[in-house]
């Protein structure tokens, strides 16, 4: 390619270090204050155990702000299987979901296996009771 003259590197280089500086400055807004953390997961974690109700008892409006946020590239329609489809979820619901899964998964585990719920009490055996044994 060549070398480039002194004018056209100044040109150049002035050019991009206004929009590294420009970058920098966007990158700069867009930071996040990371000190309040832990209230805003639980005021994101509270809206979202409430995203079903907060359905039913929507306007139109309100509903469709929240297939928003849940699917932002959009419910489509499938004329073949006459049902709706959905690409993509919102990766944090779709974290706290596959969280509320495993956790109901094991839930129902632990209710239908009673081994599982109890193993530190031994049973009761019958014998007759005693004087002493009435407590």
């Amino acid at each position: 390619m060549g070398e480039i003259t002194k004018d056209v590197y100044e040109t150049t280089i002035e050019h991009l270090n206004s929009e590294l500086s420009s970058i920098n400055e966007e990158l700069e807004d867009a930071k996040i204050d990371l000190s309040n953390i832990e209230k805003h997961t639980e005021e994101v974690l509270t809206f979202v155990c409430k995203l079903s109700s907060c359905w039913e008892e929507g306007s139109y409006q309100t509903r469709q702000k929240i297939q928003n946020l849940v699917f932002p590239t959009g419910v489509l329609w499938d004329k073949e299987n006459k049902c709706y489809r959905t690409q993509d979820m919102n990766e944090a619901i779709k974290v706290i979901n596959d969280i509320s899964a495993v956790y109901n998964e094991v839930k129902e585990e632990a209710t239908t296996d009673f081994t599982l719920l109890s193993p530190q009490v031994g049973m009761r055996r019958l014998e007759r009771p005693t004087p002493t044994s009435r407590t």
